[in-house]
């Protein structure tokens, strides 16, 4: 799930490439006989209902791409794609949970179905301009997804000189219809693939109705042992009232065993609240190559799932263990639930690793004879060692200059030997 900062030559891409079909606002249906199995909403497994949402192998090479597009725009579990952190990853996520999407990129005249939902906006935001806010948010998402089809290598690479052009002739408008809109359409609208330059031309003059799209900034959060983790804080605007009406409405209807804590917001992620805001830390978005530094510094140990409070999924996710069958996680830029630990969209996968506070001492800074600490975070039925015998489980070391006195119950008696810096 990944932070983004665009740039201000990167914000020329965001409007080329924002369009959407009006006559799909007002269904999220699919049509019948196409997939698997109508019925897959009464499947509780999401991985079941996934499964039977896919169209049906035979005859996904032949149904016309027009009607292949709008199959994707209305996958029941598009709110999956704000799930997986909406970028490039997350495209390609989305991607691999429905096939539909997959055959899709690979048609060869998608561009020109795509030039006829381009050149159609106008109309199309019309239609839904006075709509309730549930679906103006689904008309934003299915807008963002549109987006990532046209910026994919296999689509750019169908498009002849003069449909880019052809592409780009509309552009003013829709710019201005986007910037004059915030509330519908919000700075989810990342647009972060290089490639995209090739494919616009907004000119200077268009430059200052484009939105600052630069939404994060970078900030150091620390390990409990103070190792300095990367992670970013939100600046500008979260989501609009429609991308959270829609978001409510989603869950309610398709991951409604999944108990809303609070709702859905862009300022943290999972991994922000799993290893930081719960522990009591600001609301940070946390990237996942960062989140090892929690345990790779020693801050936390891997330990079996009984005794766990944190887990890392074998996807891109984290999330807090309140007990065997319950834990608690962000969901992207999604509400924060409650669910049980395989109740999350398939692009997570499942639990992999199971994570405790290391245990540690508390106590003075500075010795000037004897000292008294404190052990915390001791798991219950643990045994300790004042020797350095790792078969023994946890075990007390200190520096030479320090000797230890006594440790009983939790409490570390030692006395200085020696000056100098010394650890325990």
């Amino acid at each position: 799930m990944h932070a983004f900062k665009i740039n201000t030559k990167m914000n020329r891409l965001f409007l080329i490439i924002s369009f959407f079909l009006a006559s799909q606002a007002g269904s999220c249906q699919m049509k019948n006989n196409l997939i698997v199995n109508d019925n897959w909403i009464e499947f509780d497994s999401i991985p079941q209902r996934i499964k039977a949402l896919q169209i049906r192998p035979d005859i996904i090479t032949t149904i016309s791409t027009e009607d292949l597009l709008d199959e994707c725009l209305n996958f029941p579990y598009l709110i999956d794609f704000y799930l997986y952190g909406r970028d490039q990853n997350a495209f390609e996520l989305f991607s691999n949970e429905f096939n539909g999407l997959k055959e899709l990129i690979h048609r060869q005249d998608l561009p020109n179905c795509l030039l006829r939902k381009f050149e159609s906006f106008p109309k199309d935001f019309e239609n839904i301009r006075n709509s309730d806010m549930s679906l103006k948010g689904r008309f934003s998402l299915q807008t963002l997804l549109l987006e990532y089809i046209l910026i994919q290598n296999d689509v750019l690479n169908l498009m002849s000189e003069t449909m880019l052009k052809t592409f780009t002739s509309t552009l003013s408008e829709i710019s201005e219809i986007i910037c004059n809109n915030p509330a519908i359409f919000s700075n989810t609208h990342y647009i972060s693939i290089s490639k995209a330059l090739s494919v616009t031309g907004v000119s200077e003059n268009r430059q200052s109705l484009l939105r600052d799209l630069s939404d994060y900034s970078n900030t150091t959060i620390y390990t409990p042992k103070g190792t300095t983790v990367s992670a970013y804080i939100l600046q500008h605007s979260d989501l609009t009232p429609s991308d959270s009406a829609y978001i409510m409405n989603e869950m309610a209807n398709i991951y409604s065993q999944a108990e809303v804590i609070e709702g859905p917001t862009m300022k943290y992620n999972c991994h922000g609240y799993a290893w930081h805001v719960s522990e009591g830390g600001n609301k940070v978005w946390l990237d996942r190559p960062y989140e090892s530094t929690y345990w790779t510094d020693g801050s936390y140990a891997e330990v079996p799932e009984s005794i766990a409070t944190k887990v890392s999924y074998l996807g891109d996710h984290s999330a807090v263990r309140l007990s065997s069958s319950q834990y608690i996680s962000k969901w992207g830029a999604y509400p924060l639930v409650k669910h049980a630990p395989n109740y999350v969209p398939i692009g997570y996968s499942s639990p992999s690793r199971y994570y405790l506070r290391a245990p540690y001492f508390t106590g003075p800074n500075l010795i000037c004879s004897q000292g008294i600490y404190t052990l915390n975070n001791l798991p219950a039925n643990s045994s300790i060692s004042l020797i350095t015998n790792y078969s023994l489980g946890y075990y007390i070391q200190v520096s030479p200059n320090l000797s230890i006195i006594s440790y009983s119950n939790g409490s570390l008696s030692v006395q200085k030997v020696s000056d100098g810096k010394g650890y325990i």
